[in-house]
């Protein structure tokens, strides 16, 4: 239980790692007496603050109001992750097996479903019950679920609140049953479920009721106007084939077997464009990728708020590091160690890539802010312009540009942005 335990050893490690991780965290005042917070839990006399609440795109984001708060909630969830060894899905790996299965030579449904409101929906009462029965927590953690119970209930916050982590970890402990029914339909050939977005490759059509929807814990529901099915066949005659095993009908098929109808769905950032009939059986489907639609659309927003921070501030050196970032890749660190570096950006986020038009419009985009920018309250000089115009999002991709920055610049960075 030594590495559940909330000691001061543990806290500051904890603190560490957040500081590195989390922008509000890096800004506020660090005074904060780790052996008082321990005595605290270990007397049972720990309190939570209310949390600090805004809101983004209609959801409510809520933080930490204390620095103490926050490494509490921290660390009870690295205590839950480690023993329920709670894993986010790795991204890359996703596509990767989501690319094998589309170029093989196999009918298939594809589901692309969403779950609506799902951190609002998760019902965080019965995950925390869940959590103190199984009696495999340490009494301090049991203590701080409790307290945090406590202070959500009295907050009238509803599910688990965005902007916490510890919400991502019960949110994935409450579909864990869910994730495991889906998985054993003997009709589903591939299932994953990235936080509420959930994508599943079958064998036959689904009965999204009673296959899907009847597996999803209450109260949460999927979200229809987001629903999307495509069918990948034959060819036309797939429509009306009863063959079960053996294709009879494919011989006698009248059908020109052609490949030019493309389908498409978005994943992850992603658009994959794969067409509609399996035509050659010798040689693997094409699939091409592309950038997502919603992920070019917030890549844009972006440019344009940073643009409209600058007319604010005028802040060049700031305006210059946005633009840097958003065409460009940069290192992440976890820790202190030199090997545990990881890279993100417009290459090392979208590594499978292979289409490259959204990248090209958004190079465009940016050319006319720099090229068209006027504002009467501060200006973009012609020298400005010029450090601005070596910047691509072509570039950064194929020649993988990675830029060094601060923990402190990363904040100023994404300051303006309020993740849209």
């Amino acid at each position: 239980m030594s590495r559940q335990a909330f000691s001061e050893k543990n806290l500051d490690t904890v603190f560490k790692y957040r500081k590195r991780q989390s922008r509000s965290v890096a800004k506020k005042d660090s005074q904060i007496s780790f052996s008082e917070i321990e005595n605290k839990i270990n007397d049972y006399n720990y309190k939570f603050s209310d949390f600090l609440s805004f809101r983004i795109k209609n959801s409510d984001i809520y933080q930490a109001k204390l620095l103490d708060d926050d490494i509490v909630v921290s660390k009870l969830d690295y205590n839950i992750r480690s023993i329920y060894k709670v894993k986010q899905k790795d991204r890359h790996t996703i596509v990767k097996q989501i690319l094998s299965l589309l170029k093989e030579h196999t009918p298939k449904y594809i589901y692309r479903l969403d779950i609506k409101k799902f951190y609002e929906s998760v019902d965080i009462e019965k995950v925390c019950e869940r959590l103190v029965s199984d009696n495999i927590l340490s009494s301090q953690s049991e203590y701080v679920i409790f307290e945090y119970l406590k202070i959500i209930r009295d907050s009238n916050i509803k599910g688990v609140p965005r902007g916490i982590g510890l919400s991502a970890t019960l949110s994935e402990l409450y579909m864990k049953g869910f994730d495991k029914d889906i998985s054993n339909n003997q009709s589903v050939i591939y299932y994953t479920r990235f936080v509420d977005d959930i994508l599943i490759m079958s064998s036959k059509r689904l009965n999204i009721k009673s296959e899907v929807i009847s597996y999803l814990p209450k109260p949460l529901e999927l979200n229809w106007s987001k629903t999307k099915v495509t069918k990948i066949m034959r060819c036309h005659c797939d429509e009306v084939c009863k063959c079960t095993s053996v294709c009879i009908c494919w011989n006698k098929c009248q059908c020109v077997k052609s490949p030019e109808v493309k389908k498409s769905f978005s994943y992850l950032g992603y658009e994959f464009e794969f067409p509609e009939v399996i035509n050659d059986q010798k040689h693997g489907k094409k699939v091409h990728v592309g950038l997502s639609k919603s992920k070019f659309n917030k890549t844009k927003n972006r440019i344009h708020l940073s643009f409209k921070d600058y007319e604010k501030n005028g802040n060049f050196r700031l305006l210059n590091n946005r633009i840097r970032f958003l065409t460009g890749n940069h290192y992440l660190s976890r820790t202190k160690s030199r090997t545990d570096v990881i890279k993100s950006g417009v290459y090392y986020n979208y590594i499978h890539l292979d289409v490259l038009d959204r990248y090209h419009e958004l190079d465009e985009c940016l050319s006319v802010y720099i090229n068209s920018w006027k504002s009467t309250k501060v200006c973009l000089n012609g020298t400005h312009k010029n450090e601005l115009r070596k910047y691509s999002f072509i570039s950064g991709f194929n020649n993988k540009i990675t830029f060094k920055f601060s923990a402190s610049q990363l904040n100023k960075i994404k300051g303006c942005w309020n993740n849209g």
